[in-house]
């Protein structure tokens, strides 16, 4: 399956309008596609070109979600460099989430370095629904710091989803 199309609505607000002589509430579509690809590797992610002649285009996603992409990790940060100026060359927000403080730190450092000038629509800050479960930072090795706040730091652990952070690109 490379897409699902998602259609809710509130049944009781449309009978409920209807049965008043009203028009019935609107229907929120949710549009979720799979590409099995390097974001940068994609023709035309949002034309014709992306899908057969016959479909519609998809429409531009109102946002783009990275969790814990790493895109300033020593070992991912190159990888991640095409596919991130594209995305900011969309203007398009992205959010971002962190390992630790020291990830966040170094997805920053990877953004000041891009092409594409940064607009900050939320700095990097903790996320207060990270996750709870503490995993090994895959950077440190046994008893060094990760970089995080508190405990985890001294223990080389890390949280998925430890900080966020809202961008955009900008021409």
């Amino acid at each position: 399956v490379d897409s699902v199309d998602l259609a809710y609505h509130d049944p009781p607000k449309e009978i409920s309008a209807l049965a008043q002589g009203g028009e019935p509430a609107a229907v929120h579509t949710m549009r979720l596609h799979y590409h099995h690809a390097l974001y940068h590797e994609l023709e035309d992610p949002w034309g014709a070109g992306s899908r057969s002649e016959a479909a519609d285009p998809l429409p531009p996603p109102d946002l783009i979600w990275l969790s814990n992409p790493g895109i300033g990790h020593p070992h991912l940060a190159e990888q991640w460099a095409p596919s991130l100026e594209r995305a900011l060359q969309t203007g398009i927000p992205l959010v971002l989430t962190s390992h630790s403080a020291a990830d966040a730190a170094r997805d920053v450092e990877a953004l000041g370095a891009c092409q594409h000038a940064v607009e900050w629509l939320h700095p990097p800050q903790p996320n207060p629904f990270k996750s709870l479960k503490l995993t090994p930072d895959p950077l440190s090795q046994v008893g060094a710091g990760a970089g995080g706040e508190g405990e985890a730091a001294q223990s080389g652990m890390v949280q998925a989803n430890y900080g966020w952070m809202g961008l955009r690109g900008i021409s």
